[in-house]
């Protein structure tokens, strides 16, 4: 390829992004807001509603239930119900209703490329030999002190974290099988295609056209990512994990991929979890600890060969349509 050649393919994301329609900045902020608004408002009140019938549609308690989880711990499956509900509304029906009314969007946009055999595996092991990475910015950010003058923040922040945990930690220790199935689908499959259609699949492309630059639309994707869940306490590692999942997406072309990515990390901690409660090994995944040095050294260096035979092998794949694509590192 001469000189010539190169700058061709190297115009930023060339084709590859010629398929996904750019939206109008004011269909964009409204499909952002509508999510937001799905996701603290009609998400958890239709999610509320489905979970009626549970308690004989009496709102005194689930009213009371919402305001002490760590007290009805028989709560577990109307509350995995609900929380489906909200997440499904607020991350994909909200989108997809505005995307399908809005504008004209190409959907084959967001699967450009083939999930091939390497490749699933590829992200399988990346997003478990990241975790041990991520875990350092986990026990770091959960003792992060703030300020005097944010004091009013911080205990906000503490409160909300320690509802979360409540919840997270009452969705997850399950009684059986059926149970740990129900849960896989909704704490681990239902993010991972509602956050990632949404975040990668819409917020994270459309700031790739307004910004002209990929790095920055990931980040700030996984920015806008991390903020959505309210967490300030789990806030770094999140973004992190988000801004893993638009790696994985720009690479390859295929959001099938950040998909599976989120949903392994999701699936296996959730998985650790039940084997530690049926006694299988005396590690809790809900235990903040710190992580071995070394632990840590040797996943670094094993996320960044898998990522590079990953970036590797998806740059030699054609799109499914046939263009030319540049998603390289340098534009």
């Amino acid at each position: 390829m001469n000189n010539t050649d190169l700058r061709k393919h190297n115009q930023p994301d060339n084709q590859y992004l010629q398929k996904s329609p750019k939206l109008r900045p004011e269909v964009f902020a409204f499909i952002i807001a509508a999510s937001i608004l799905g996701f603290v408002a009609i998400g958890p009140m239709l999610g509320l509603v489905a979970i009626l019938p549970f308690y004989n549609f009496d709102l005194a308690a689930i009213r009371d239930l919402i305001s002490n989880l760590n007290q009805h711990p028989e709560a577990r499956v109307p509350m995995l119900i609900m929380q489906g509900v909200a997440a499904s509304v607020a991350f994909l029906l909200i989108p997809w209703i505005m995307l399908r009314h809005m504008t004209r969007y190409d959907w084959s946009s967001l699967v450009q490329k083939v999930a091939s055999p390497r490749g699933i595996l590829i992200v399988a092991l990346i997003t478990i030999a990241f975790m041990p990475i991520n875990a350092l910015f986990i026990d770091w950010n959960a003792h992060v002190d703030m300020p005097g003058f944010m004091s009013g923040f911080e205990q906000w922040a503490q409160a909300k974290e320690q509802q979360m945990a409540e919840l997270s930690e009452m969705m997850t220790r399950v009684d059986s099988v059926w149970e740990f199935l129900l849960a896989i689908f909704i704490v681990a499959l239902l993010p991972a295609i509602g956050e990632e259609f949404l975040f990668r699949g819409i917020i994270q492309r459309q700031l790739r056209y307004y910004t002209s630059n990929p790095h920055v639309a990931i980040w700030l994707s996984a920015i806008f990512f991390s903020a959505f869940h309210l967490q300030f306490y789990g806030f770094v590692p999140r973004m992190l994990l988000g801004a893993l999942f638009g790696y994985l997406f720009y690479w390859s072309g295929n959001l099938q991929l950040a998909m599976l990515a989120h949903f392994v990390n999701n699936g296996f901690t959730l998985t650790l979890v039940y084997i530690y409660q049926l006694q299988e090994t005396n590690y809790d995944p809900n235990e903040v600890t710190s992580v071995p040095w070394p632990l840590v050294v040797l996943s670094t260096l094993v996320c960044l060969l898998l990522g590079r035979l990953f970036y590797t092998h998806y740059q030699k794949q054609p799109l499914r349509y046939g263009a030319p694509v540049d998603n390289s590192l340098s534009d």
